[in-house]
């Protein structure tokens, strides 16, 4: 029977004109100043909400004023926030001080053997001689808040409030992040600690109790965690939430807010989004949010452990988000984690608390303290929290380092392929082998031009046991060049020929890349349509699907 297969690219009908355009570099030049989604709310009049970017050492708040915006929050000397009615951004338009105008979008969250199958549980104990909690790793939890929970009330160095609502967790998902990434365990005799039990967390709430927030405040958040997180020893940014993808994440202002963290060597993690599938059950793809789609970030996918610590029974979650992202054709998600029904920490009261009651898991005096979740939010915390182990066990890493060691020490199966999994699955105690291994500026850079930095051929055939069962390093990397329309896969530590994987057209099947036209039955291609191996042809058209945190 033939599985419908739909692709999802989100952003303007020209787009879908050829999707020969999905793999067109977008020069910096070329960009129109204000975005095809403004022109839209423009024609539909009213008021807005937009992020507005001047050129360099050109004040935004002022180009806004004089525009007649009203300001909302100064992200940064270049980039502000304003209400706007749509007969004045013409004024934007045409003020030769503005870069770009984007629309301030609605952000919201992507949402119990985690750490066993993971083998978070041996690098605690020290199966490899050193034994790591994270600590003294701080992470920022952008999100909805944090609850101060037993699990967690050690662990939060700080609450920060960017939506009004104040400091608490009036929708329940923020609470749930953190726990995975460092709660104790405490109160529910340790059976679900976060991943990194040692590490300190700094909440920065920017969903309210509906888990719905604006972008301008997620980079606001960013941006104070750029000034401010050396200070409270923050080396990781989760981000578990994001917006549709609208423009190049060369010109979106929280892509570019991220570029700033990366820039200012902090890890930035993603959940790639829960748009794996269509509202009738059919495989969808090019789901990947923003800012899951920009390169600098580590962008995770959502693996069911079907519940079990073993390995072998593990897939890739149905409604985990595919590649590739829309409008610059980039290879996401960078790797896999489990994400499909993780226990952690519950905030009372909240929205997810008291809707979702099935989910309700007594603590250890039986009040109702922690709650089962999915989603790639799940995910991405479990990578957070590996992150925080990594970095106690090697503190000089780099984000591109630390990325190029969680997707060399990945676990890449026969039956996955790139557009779902990356480099495969999360291996914690190799991921922490491969910090303390790996050479310290290893990673593969972009600029000037698309290289690998450090030999890692002599450190493949690596494995790890994880519950008892080997595991195999994919000893893969892949990566996206800045410069646009072209995509990395490496092997074995090396580039060949056959690594590129896409150019004027691309055919994918089970993670075997080529583009010389020649299709897969589990592949697609395309240059100027859509072929899938069931006969389904997309030309032109947007799909669109719900996304939830509950499974």
């Amino acid at each position: 029977m033939n599985t419908r297969v739909t692709f999802l690219l989100a952003g303007t009908r020209a787009f879908f004109s050829t999707l020969a355009l999905l793999l067109t570099a977008v020069g910096a030049g070329a960009q129109p100043a204000m975005s095809p989604e403004v022109q839209a709310r423009v024609a539909a009049g009213g008021r807005m909400p937009l992020i507005v970017t001047t050129h360099p050492g050109v004040d935004a708040t002022r180009e806004a004023v004089r525009s007649r915006g009203r300001v909302r929050r100064q992200l940064a000397p270049e980039v502000t926030a304003v209400d706007i009615d749509a007969a004045d951004v013409e004024l934007l338009k045409s003020n030769p001080g503005v870069a770009h105008v984007a629309v301030d979008h609605t952000v919201f969250s992507t949402a119990d053997p985690a750490a066993a199958s993971i083998g978070a549980d041996q690098v605690w104990a020290g199966a490899q001689g050193l034994a790591f909690t994270g600590r003294g790793v701080g992470v920022a939890v952008i999100d909805s808040g944090v609850h101060m929970h037993p699990d967690l009330d050690t662990r939060v160095a700080l609450r920060l409030d960017f939506t009004g609502e104040g400091v608490d967790d009036g929708y329940g998902h923020g609470t749930h992040i953190a726990g995975t990434v460092a709660g104790s365990g405490v109160s529910g005799n340790f059976q679900h600690p976060g991943v990194a039990p040692g590490a300190h967390v700094v909440s920065l709430k920017v969903l309210d109790s509906s888990g719905a927030g604006r972008t301008s405040d997620v980079i606001a958040a960013i941006e104070w965690t750029i000034k401010n997180g050396r200070q409270y020893g923050i080396r990781v940014i989760n981000l578990s939430i994001g917006h549709p993808v609208a423009e190049s994440y060369r010109v979106d202002p929280l892509n570019r807010s991220v570029q700033r963290a990366v820039a200012a060597g902090f890890v930035v993690v993603a959940s790639a989004g829960n748009s794996g599938l269509t509202s009738e059950g059919g495989v969808q793809y090019g789901g990947v949010l923003a800012p899951a789609n920009d390169p600098s970030v580590i962008t995770v996918g959502a693996v069911d452990t079907k519940g079990t610590s073993v390995r072998s029974d593990d897939v890739i979650a149905d409604f985990s988000a595919r590649g590739p992202t829309a409008f610059d054709g980039f290879l996401k998600p960078d790797l896999a984690a489990p994400g499909r029904r993780l226990t952690a920490p519950t905030a009372p009261g909240s929205y997810f608390a008291s809707t979702f009651t099935d989910r309700l898991v007594a603590d250890a005096s039986g009040h109702a303290g922690y709650q089962t979740l999915s989603g790639t939010s799940m995910a991405a915390a479990v990578v957070s929290g590996t992150v925080a182990l990594m970095l106690e066990a090697r503190p000089s890493m780099k984000p591109e380092a630390v990325k190029t060691a969680l997707q060399f020490s990945a676990e890449f199966r026969p039956e996955w392929y790139v557009l779902a999994a990356g480099a495969g699955a999360i291996n914690a105690p190799g991921a922490i082998e491969a910090a303390l291994l790996l050479p310290a500026g290893a990673g593969l850079v972009t600029e000037p031009a698309l290289k690998l930095r450090g030999n890692l051929t002599r450190y493949t055939g690596r494995e790890s046991v994880i519950a008892g069962e080997s595991i195999k390093w994919s000893n893969g990397l892949t990566w996206n060049d800045t410069q646009g329309g072209r995509g990395i896969l490496w092997a074995d530590g090396s580039q060949t020929a056959a690594d590129v994987m896409w150019g004027n057209g691309l055919v994918w099947s089970n993670s075997e890349l080529w583009s010389d036209g020649v299709a897969r039955s589990n592949g697609l291609v395309w240059s100027n349509g859509l072929v899938w191996s069931n006969g389904l042809v997309w030309s032109n058209g947007l799909v669109w699907s719900n996304v939830s945190d509950i499974d």
